[in-house]
């Protein structure tokens, strides 16, 4: 599957610098999940996220950005804590998240971006 065709149905995408002003020209909501394979917190917010988002995947895009591969990125979102969930609708930043959620709090969360 091509990485356009993967953006459309809302599965989770790694996103590097060069893909990530493309991801966010969508037209929907998009989130970005700033994590690194080392990281127990990330590991545990990507097993949540993974049971969450398909409620979501025809409305909301999911991206991953690791930060061990792409420092550029984490350092132009002032990325400190990880995991780091940031919300997008095109260029303009919805919302951030830092830190493990659990899954309910993350469906409210995620609602509260369709919503708000």
């Amino acid at each position: 599957m091509s990485e356009d065709k993967m953006m459309e149905t809302g599965i989770f995408v790694n996103l590097n610098e060069a893909g990530l002003a493309k991801a966010l020209q969508n037209g929907r909501v998009s989130v970005i999940d700033f994590w690194a394979p080392w990281c127990r917190p990330c590991k545990a917010m990507g097993a949540v996220l993974d049971r969450v988002a398909p409620e979501f995947a025809e409305r909301i895009s999911f991206f991953k950005v690791n930060v061990d591969a792409e420092p550029s990125l984490a350092l132009r979102f002032g990325i400190t804590a990880i995991p780091t969930l940031l919300a997008f609708k095109g260029p303009a930043l919805l919302g951030r998240y830092e830190g493990k959620i659990a899954d309910r709090d993350v469906v409210t969360w995620l609602e509260s971006l369709l919503n708000g």
